[in-house]
């Protein structure tokens, strides 16, 4: 849950940390203003959606997440790439946010932002392969086929390991008719499965505001109607008062407080 300060007495002082977020510096491990939480934040309530995409990823399939803006959706991807990390069996892990990387690369270069999400994702999974040169040698592949050619790539880079990616915050590309190939990969990447044992160990999630929408693509070429569609809930006044030893209030105003808390921001 994130929790946006109001005018309520506070028992600890206001400070500023490096990356411009004020916390309450008694508990800095609660709260988290405009931006995600910590994955090992006391704070961080669970939901059953939790416990959905922990259990669709360990069976090898494929996820849509969606949630209203705001609602904990990379919390929540944060929260599940270290319980990924820490499980017995970890999974060959990358994760990428979409919506900053688009942001720094240039929204209108569709071109430098799907090198810019290969680049990641061959980083983060430590491929051996200079992507540069092989970017380049299929130059006259259409997108689509790109990714679902490096989706290949990086599953005969991990022999008999379960590849998980995560893609965090797609619908600032996605929604756009030039984004539909980071799809339809997807898809065809899930496709391959029936044909190409390799492609069975690769599961990919894909988190956003909501559906995208293109006027050109069938809907079967993209992954929406093959991928399992966990929506994020609000939280309930119930998991928030979890957080009341935090407010460093008596039990009876802090409830009060989250009960105006809970009220204020609708979930």
């Amino acid at each position: 849950m994130r929790w946006y300060p109001s005018s309520m007495a506070s028992p600890t002082h206001i400070d500023t940390t490096l990356s411009g977020a004020t916390t309450r510096t008694s508990r800095p491990e609660f709260f988290s203003q405009g931006g995600p939480l910590s994955p090992d934040g006391a704070g961080y309530v669970e939901r059953q959606a939790d416990e959905t995409v922990w259990n669709a990823l360990q069976g090898r399939q494929y996820v849509n997440l969606t949630g209203a803006p705001k609602s904990g959706k990379t919390s929540l991807l944060l929260r599940l790439a270290k319980r990924l990390r820490d499980s017995d069996e970890p999974p060959v892990l990358a994760m990428i946010e979409i919506r900053q990387l688009i942001e720094r690369e240039g929204r209108e270069d569709v071109a430098r932002c799907f090198y810019a999400i290969a680049f990641r994702l061959a980083r983060q999974l430590r491929v051996g392969f200079d992507l540069q040169d092989w970017w380049a040698d299929i130059a006259m592949l259409p997108h689509h086929l790109r990714f679902l050619e490096l989706f290949r790539e990086f599953t005969l880079a991990n022999p008999g390991k379960r590849l998980v990616l995560l893609f965090d915050d797609t619908g600032d590309l996605i929604r756009r008719e030039e984004g539909e190939p980071l799809l339809t990969a997807i898809r065809l990447a899930f496709d391959a499965r029936t044909t190409d044992p390799e492609m069975a160990r690769l599961s990919i999630l894909f988190g956003s505001t909501g559906d995208a929408q293109f006027g050109v693509a069938a809907s079967e070429k993209l992954p929406h109607e093959v991928s399992v569609r966990i929506q994020l809930e609000s939280f309930t006044l119930g998991q928030t008062l979890r957080l009341e030893p935090a407010l460093g209030f008596s039990r009876e105003i802090a409830e009060f407080a989250m009960q105006r808390i809970y009220d204020w921001v609708a979930g």
